[in-house]
């Protein structure tokens, strides 16, 4: 009897481990992603690391900020300047220190596939606070922030 017990006791054990584990591994919903990228650019950012903070952006986007920064690195060059704007970023970060940039998203809406927004309030150094609206685009199955639009 006592066997039989504890025989039954295993495999509840291992039912619920099982039940943990597939609840674990349950995809996150879109609207989750979203959030998880806005936080992703919004600690990179606080981190000073602009390289990883351009990595939150849709390629897009990218590939425009990268070509503007490039220019005004140019221009600095020229003027005998010899920092660049990513060190730049990072002194400046660390100056102000943490938390520069904080953001609250209030609501997510899914357009469709591929289109998104986050609506929610931005501040950048406690000084003053923003309705923002992050465009978001989902490219290769992950979602990236296409623009950011002052509401």
């Amino acid at each position: 009897m006592n066997t039989k017990k504890r025989t039954l006791a295993a495999a509840v054990v291992a039912l619920l481990l099982l039940v943990t584990q597939l609840c674990a591994c349950a995809p996150k919903s879109d609207e989750e992603l979203i959030r998880d990228r806005i936080d992703s650019f919004m600690s990179d950012y606080n981190d000073g690391d602009l390289d990883e903070a351009l990595e939150n952006l849709t390629t897009k986007t990218k590939t425009a900020t990268q070509a503007i920064l490039s220019m005004a690195e140019s221009f600095g060059s020229m003027l005998g300047m010899e920092i660049s704007l990513s060190d730049m970023f990072t002194l400046g970060i660390a100056i102000t220190g943490d938390d520069t940039l904080k953001v609250t998203i209030d609501s997510v809406t899914i357009e469709d596939e591929t289109n998104a927004t986050a609506d929610g309030k931005l501040s950048l150094g406690g000084i003053e606070e923003y309705d923002i609206r992050f465009v978001m685009l989902k490219e290769d199955g992950d979602w990236y922030i296409d623009n950011m639009v002052q509401e």
